[in-house]
């Protein structure tokens, strides 16, 4: 589920801009669960944990732009992302980007990065222990992007790799990635 802020929103990073995502993201969480008790706490590694009613789920929390998105989950751990497209993501690549994930060339276009960066967010997410390094512990696997919702491979190589699948939207000049 996400919500999207008022246009009149700055995304300067800014107080109201933190306490706007921090207040979305609770909306969200509220509307996902009406006439329900919803505490949201963290846990030793700051990830956040949520009991409705008592009962726990998994939960990740995303903001970026004039956007705020909650994935829950009562039986499996989730990681969701959302990245405002931003050639600026060019100037950084080089810190999370391996060379085996260059795929869609040496471009300048700005969309297969964020989508790597957003996805490993999700996977980092997912993961939920600190000790994960972009580079050397996360891979995106080749794929096409072609304006379309798509499905990507996510590989965890911590402590023994694995395979995880992620889906991904791309609008309004943002990406969300989730895992699935």
């Amino acid at each position: 589920m996400q919500v999207r802020l008022p246009a009149s929103f700055s995304d300067k990073g800014d107080q109201r801009h933190t306490q706007l995502h921090w207040l979305a993201s609770r909306v969200l969480l509220a509307a996902c669960f009406p006439n329900s008790q919803v505490i949201l706490h963290k846990d030793e590694r700051n990830k956040p944990m949520l009991e409705v009613d008592g009962l726990p789920y998994f939960v990740s929390i995303s903001h970026a732009h004039h956007y705020a998105c909650v994935l829950l989950s009562k039986t499996q751990k989730v990681g969701v992302d959302i990245e405002k497209i931003d050639e600026r993501v060019n100037r950084v690549r080089t810190k999370f980007l391996r060379p085996d994930e260059y795929f869609f060339g040496d471009t300048e276009s700005a969309i297969y990065p964020t989508i790597i960066w957003s996805a490993k967010e999700s996977l980092y997410k997912h993961y939920g222990l600190k000790e994960l390094d972009f580079k050397a512990h996360l891979r995106i696997l080749p794929f096409t992007y072609d304006d379309a919702v798509l499905e990507i491979t996510g590989v965890v190589s911590k402590p023994t790799p694995h395979n995880q699948l992620l889906a991904v939207r791309c609008f309004d000049n943002c990406v969300l990635t989730y895992t699935v």
